[in-house]
């Protein structure tokens, strides 16, 4: 699918694979997030190029 995104991870204009929403504390503090995302969706076996976003709001239902 092609996305517009200013995501912390695959932002930008173009062909993505997937989108990870992923909630994080309130206090979260990584200096990586871009690293964080990539950690996650290899968890999940995402693969090829993704959009990213980590928010501290609850995604329990999104």
């Amino acid at each position: 699918m092609t996305l517009a995104s200013t995501a912390v991870s695959g932002g930008g204009l173009g062909l993505r694979h997937w989108v990870l929403n992923a909630q994080v504390p309130v206090d979260y503090a990584r200096c990586d997030p871009e690293a964080h995302v990539d950690q996650l969706a290899g968890l999940l076996g995402l693969s090829g190029v993704g959009v990213g976003m980590l928010t501290a709001a609850d995604v329990t239902y999104v």
